[in-house]
């Protein structure tokens, strides 16, 4: 599945938020974020589990604006929660001799940990761990999505790629709209854009 969108519009949230429905029916997810620490990542999933309900406000001073916190008991009961059931990527590790590719490490932990469902954010950070021989990032592109519907079709996994859209982008064919390759779009099974609706405020998203 590809997940499509402008930066900052949302797919990040959207993705952690899928993971998150997985879990509580009983899959087991991984996640690969190559904009975020894994540390940062999980902390924003975090506020999506724990819900309005259970985050508390707070202000350094009397000046500042109110910041978001999710209580540290509650982080410990999400904690028992994710154990055993969400595996997230730790994109920080330097200093290994072996080169292991991301699709690579994808069928390991599929295979060691049983994992269903795996969000990789995003498609232009995931080929920097993939070992590419063309110099043509389009050719590279493409191979990559080619790689992960084989192991999707291999293992029956649910694999969620997020993807830019183009700047200027507002066609009706979603697939056009894919930042990259022409053919990333025709390589997915099922393509969905989460944008900002015109009509719609901004705390709003329209997912077609």
């Amino acid at each position: 599945t590809l997940l499509s969108g402008k930066a900052g519009e949302g797919k990040s949230t959207l993705g952690s938020q899928l993971l998150l429905q997985a879990i509580e029916q009983g899959y087991k997810c991984f996640a690969y974020s190559g904009e975020l620490p894994n540390y940062v990542f999980k902390e924003w999933m975090d506020f999506q589990a724990a819900g309005s309900a259970n985050i508390r406000t707070y202000k350094y001073n009397a000046h500042d604006v109110d910041r978001y916190m999710v209580p540290p008991e509650i982080t410990e009961e999400l904690n028992n929660w994710y154990r055993g059931k969400c595996f997230l990527y730790d994109n920080e590790i330097t200093g290994t001799d072996e080169t292991v590719t991301l699709c690579k490490l994808i069928e390991d932990v599929v295979l060691q940990y049983d994992v269903r469902v795996l969000l990789i954010d995003n498609l232009m950070t995931a080929l920097d761990l993939e070992s590419v021989s063309s110099k043509d990032r389009y050719e590279n592109q493409s191979q990559f999505m080619k790689k992960l519907t084989r192991l999707a079709l291999k293992y029956n996994l649910c694999v969620i790629l997020v993807a830019h859209k183009r700047k200027n982008g507002d066609g009706s064919n979603e697939n056009d709209e894919i930042m990259g390759a022409s053919d990333i779009g025709n390589l997915g099974m099922l393509t969905l854009s989460y944008q900002r609706g015109k009509n719609l405020d901004d705390s709003q998203r329209l997912l077609k």
